[in-house]
């Protein structure tokens, strides 16, 4: 369904991302992008996403002025407007939801890696690649951000989980966290069931669980 797993170039990845962000986000429109001569100071991943999503809203009417991929509950991938230049040659492109930490990438290159930053600490790497990075940010604010997955509740999200489960129900495995030491970003599978949910899962049990908006609508009997 979607090819992240055999990409093998940034380029490929992020092109996947995209088809992604339309699957569950809806068609894309020129005022979602930033246009490429504004972008300046950032690598090719951050450059294709902000070109691309970079004031795509998020689907919830109540968050204005709110871009999907930001988060609030979730850690937070900046709007282009805040990411800050270092005086090492580094960017600061994303905060920890609390603010206990950051990450910094390169300000240019083709799929440089991702360091997190504590505090005074040394920065340590986290992600071989950004590309990767951002893949698994925003799969992960899609399904835990309550403004993009379209949350119901934990007793719904238990009997979709237990749904995607049953014996016979195939999950289409689309992403694996291996290769990201980012804490919460560094466990687990991502997969489709029925083209209609979106899941997050380890060996052995179910993280969470998102339906498409397509199909909010549902009867819980549907899933049963």
């Amino acid at each position: 369904m979607f090819a992240f797993r055999t990409a093998t170039t940034a380029s490929e990845r992020m092109n996947e991302l995209e088809n992604f962000i339309v699957w569950w986000y809806g068609p894309w429109k020129p005022k979602y992008g930033i246009p490429d001569t504004d972008l300046y100071g950032v690598p090719y991943p951050l450059k294709q996403f902000y070109s691309f999503a970079g004031r795509w809203p998020s689907p919830d009417p109540r968050a204005k002025d709110e871009v999907f991929f930001a988060g609030s509950n979730g850690h937070h991938l900046h709007p282009f407007v805040d990411v800050v230049g270092l005086p090492d040659g580094r960017i600061n492109f994303f905060m920890e939801y609390q603010g206990d930490w950051d990450c910094h990438t390169l300000e240019d290159g083709d799929d440089p890696p991702v360091w997190m930053a504590v505090g005074a600490r040394r920065p340590k790497k986290v992600c071989d690649s950004l590309s990767a990075f951002l893949v698994t940010h925003t799969l992960m604010t899609t399904l835990y951000e309550m403004s993009n997955s379209g949350w119901r509740g934990t007793m719904i999200d238990q009997q979709i989980a237990r749904w995607c489960l049953q014996p016979g129900r195939q999950i289409l495995p689309i992403w694996n966290c291996t290769g990201c030491s980012c804490p919460n970003y560094d466990q687990g599978e991502f997969g489709v069931v029925d083209e209609r949910v979106l899941i997050h899962k380890t060996s052995d049990r179910v993280l969470h669980v998102a339906v498409h908006p397509a199909h909010r609508k549902w009867s819980a009997s549907e899933f049963k």
